[in-house]
């Protein structure tokens, strides 16, 4: 990949909760990848919005399922959604939830307009049911599919070589694999790119749990298209709990949340810098107004934007999410391996944070440079 470490994670269309406790207990597959699509019913009431997405995945619907249970609770956050689809055996990062409760005539259009563009290939799980005051429900989990792995075993021994193969589904420019072992620290393997495939063997040397994460460079810049949660010498755990809100600005919410990341693994803290974030504000801004996640939109890649601003930098990395609430963002770069590396390289030494509001909830740019 380029010299410029960047990394991107899409989070959308999610309310987080970050304070309330639930019973999140998680069913693991057995396996990661692999065929997951499933026929489509030919009639009854979820029909009409498998026509309107793409690819059916059973065990979304599962998902989905779970959603319309806790009908009088806050949507899950992004990351116990993330948990939930990775539990599933569903390979796609950043899924998306949508609920509605209401006729199916009505349902359809706002379940249409929540699709959007696809990206890849657009899949989906969807579920009906009643409310307890006898109102129509649907529930659906999306994901746009840009990578599919073949199966991984969820379960391996420590020091077992693992192989991944991944089929890409968008063009790409480079592809690499990025691991999250247990201490914390993500480590990049070697890998092998032949036409759509990307290959990689590696070790699992330490007990606990892993993520394996397949990261390809589209247009928009470098971004997360496939990854695995994986349990090495000990069994899957349900979700991990949330840290508790801070109550503080969003933007010191992030900057609060690395400190502290930073400090456990013997790092030094950045140093926060006015003009980088200006850069990061501008950048956010740009993405909330265009509803595009992406390191380029329109205005150049982090390192074009660093020195346009006038600020000198040799190595610039960046970060952007969206998510319902700063703390929602921050857990779900954290648990992306690649967005990881960004937050404890040792290269950076200067901080820049951006947050911007919509209806939706927030826009997030991290950029860090040397």
């Amino acid at each position: 990949m380029r010299p410029v470490v960047v990394s991107v994670l899409a989070i959308a269309g999610l309310v987080a909760s970050t304070s309330r406790a639930e019973d999140d207990a998680l069913t693991w597959s057995s396996r990661v990848g692999g065929p997951l699509a499933s026929p489509s019913p030919s009639d009854g009431p979820t029909s009409p919005f498998y026509a309107a997405c793409g690819e059916r995945v059973a065990v979304l619907e599962g998902v989905a399922r779970r959603l319309l249970g806790e009908e009088s609770a806050p949507r899950p956050s992004a990351a116990r959604l993330a948990r939930r689809v990775q539990a599933a055996g569903v390979p796609q990062p950043a899924p998306r939830a949508w609920a509605f409760a209401g006729p199916a005539a009505a349902a359809l259009p706002r379940f249409e307009a929540w699709l959007g563009t696809a990206r890849g290939a657009r899949r989906c799980g969807v579920a009906h049911g009643l409310s307890r005051d006898g109102v129509t429900r649907f529930a659906a989990i999306g994901v746009d599919a840009l990578a599919d792995l073949e199966p991984l075993p969820r379960r391996a021994r420590v020091g077992a070589w693992l192989a991944l193969d991944a089929r890409l589904l968008v063009e790409a420019t480079d592809a690499a694999v990025v691991l999250l072992a247990p201490d914390g620290q993500p480590r990049r393997v070697l890998a092998d790119r032949t036409g759509d495939r990307v290959r990689s063997r590696f070790a699992v040397d330490q007990p606990g749990e892993w993520a394996v994460q397949v990261v390809a460079t589209l247009p928009g810049g470098p971004e997360p298209v496939a990854e695995a949660r994986l349990f090495v010498g000990v069994e899957p755990q349900a979700a991990p709990p949330e840290d508790p809100p801070l109550g503080l600005p969003d933007d010191q919410v992030l900057v609060a949340r690395l400190d502290v990341a930073r400090r456990a693994q013997g790092l030094p803290t950045l140093r926060r810098s006015r003009d980088l974030d200006a850069v990061a504000a501008r950048h956010a801004a740009r993405m909330a107004a265009t509803n595009t996640l992406a390191h380029d939109v329109g205005e150049g890649a982090p390192t074009e934007r660093v020195r346009a601003s006038g600020v000198s930098a040799a190595v610039v990395g960046e970060n952007v999410a969206r998510a319902g609430d700063a703390e929602a963002a921050h857990r779900a770069l954290w648990e992306s391996p690649s967005h990881r590396g960004n937050m404890l390289s040792r290269r950076f030494g200067r901080l820049g944070i951006g947050v911007v509001h919509d209806a939706r909830g927030v826009w997030v740019t991290q950029l860090f440079a040397d």
